[in-house]
């Protein structure tokens, strides 16, 4: 707050208390970060709030023939609609001169989603076969419509109604995303021992051109329940189970968003004439990222379900990765998507189970995961690697560096030298001779614009999972759940610009 000279609060002419803005208006203090604000009078002062409904419907039927055919349909639609109120007190703060601000906003989506499923199921002795195949279509619809206006009558009015002057921003768009698939699935099991299953994927995505918009995905897996083999025999008093998996296969992403395949251009008011604004740049070129992923691991249960888990070797190699590809300025664009790279993820997963408690009306278990993850770009193609940094081929997007044989998100940034005698803050730099050129040495610099950029560190952890407990007694239960990470870097960049000398 504004305090007067015996350290009181003061107050404006309409009995409001006085919040320091950090202006000048405190006595002449001013700060030099976050000027023109005030947390707990934005709080308190200001509001932000929404309200809406939401409606989830399904249906199905199925029709069964031929004694071993069913045919399913499935349907499903979702409807989600919000109104926001943005105000902006007339009082205090960036909009005191416009005396307030309201913003109002409606987005509503609607989404549905089709399925049409053939199954075949048949047993022949011991033998249990099951053919699927279907086709599924998915839609969505976003719609948003948004405006504001200045000028405020009361502060307890936050309609458009209650504001007087138009902020010309009123603005609505819609936009649409359609997929569709075709899948087909075999599953197939041996005395309840050995077990196999096929599948198959051809995917469709409105986020592509026509001439890349499909994608054929594929997967194979089996199993061994080695427990329930005669040689097992006499293991049944300690073993529950213990089971060989087995999968790969491959999956789609084109999480990229909508139109990211073409330019798209903004429609503005040129002198009272329609006018057309380069804003995004497309590429046309751009399909499904690829996941093909290969898991190998068992599974066991000891003592009737006291001791309980699995361990399991997966290998992810993730092609034709999607990313925006940033590029100079210049182009009068920032980024544009493209398909970059190759990436491969590996690593081991351990779930373990404990049951030290199990009876009539008191259960106590006792859980632990932990994962060990490896991460590196394998591949890309000559137009992406246009910088070489400490050895490693690549380029530069904002401050992480995408380069062969690095992690993923590898921080290329200014690196900390320490301080110097007098006690100012330090960063290396490259030393360069007389002519400008590198001289491959590193030395330390006390002005920060005049630091390079180093690799420092990716943000993977050798180590992550988490352990937790849980106890159910009489129909009452309690648990309690912890997440960890070992090792991995994280950039604080709110506290990096919070330190910054203001001379």
């Amino acid at each position: 707050y504004i305090r007067d000279g015996e350290g009181n609060v003061m107050y404006n002419e309409d009995g409001i208390k006085l919040y320091d803005y950090g202006n000048g208006d405190n006595a002449g203090m001013e700060r030099s970060l976050f000027t023109n604000s005030n947390a707990l009078s934005e709080s308190r002062l200001n509001k932000q709030e929404s309200e809406g409904n939401a409606f989830n419907g399904t249906a199905y039927f199925d029709v069964t023939f031929l004694k071993d055919f069913k045919f399913t349909f499935n349907a499903g639609v979702t409807l989600d609609e919000a109104r926001s109120t943005i105000y902006y007190n007339p009082y205090f703060g960036q909009f005191v001169s416009e005396e307030g601000l309201l913003q109002k906003g409606h987005q509503r989506q609607l989404e549905y989603n089709t399925q049409q499923i053939l199954n075949y199921t048949k047993q022949i002795g011991t033998h249990n076969i099951n053919v699927m195949a279907g086709h599924e279509y998915y839609n969505s619809v976003v719609s948003v419509l948004s405006a504001g206006k200045s000028h405020m009558l009361t502060d307890d009015n936050d309609e458009l109604a209650g504001a007087i002057i138009d902020k010309q921003s009123a603005a609505s768009y819609r936009t649409e995303y359609n997929n569709e698939g075709y899948f087909a699935r075999v599953m197939y099991d041996y005395e309840n021992k050995y077990f196999f299953s096929a599948s198959y994927r051809r995917d469709a995505s409105s986020r592509f051109h026509t001439d890349h918009r499909w994608g054929n995905f594929w997967s194979l897996g089996g199993a061994w329940i080695i427990s329930r083999e005669g040689f097992m025999a006499g293991t049944e008093k300690w073993l529950d189970n213990l089971k060989l998996k087995a999968s790969i296969g491959s999956q789609g992403n084109d999480n990229i968003g909508d139109f990211r395949y073409t330019d798209t251009y903004s429609i503005n008011n040129a002198n009272g004439e329609v006018s057309t604004v380069f804003k995004d740049k497309g590429s046309e070129n751009i399909t499904w990222e690829t996941n093909s992923n290969f898991n190998a691991g068992v599974e066991f249960s000891f003592r009737q379900g006291l001791v309980s888990g699995g361990i399991e070797y997966f290998l992810r190699k993730t092609t034709d990765m999607l990313l925006a590809f940033p590029v100079p300025p210049s182009k009068g664009y920032s980024s544009y998507y493209a398909n970059v790279g190759d990436m491969r993820n590996s690593g081991i997963e351990i779930e373990l189970n404990f049951t030290p408690i199990r009876r009539e009306n008191l259960v106590w278990d006792i859980n632990l995961n932990m994962t060990h993850l490896r991460n590196k770009i394998t591949m890309l193609p000559p137009e992406r690697r246009n910088k070489q940094v400490e050895g490693y081929y690549g380029y530069v997007s904002g401050t992480s560096f995408y380069g062969e044989g690095l992690p993923m998100y590898t921080f290329y940034m200014k690196k900390y030298a320490g301080v110097s005698e007098d006690g100012k803050s330090m960063w290396y730099m490259d030393e360069t001779d007389g002519k400008g050129n590198p001289t491959g040495k590193r030395v330390t610099t006390t002005e920060f614009a005049k630091a390079s950029d180093y690799l420092c560190g990716d943000p993977i952890p050798d180590l992550y999972g988490g352990f937790g407990t849980s106890f159910s007694y009489r129909g009452f239960d309690l648990s309690v759940a912890f997440t960890y990470q070992i090792g991995g870097l994280a950039y604080d960049s709110g506290y990096a610009a919070a330190m910054y000398s203001p001379a």
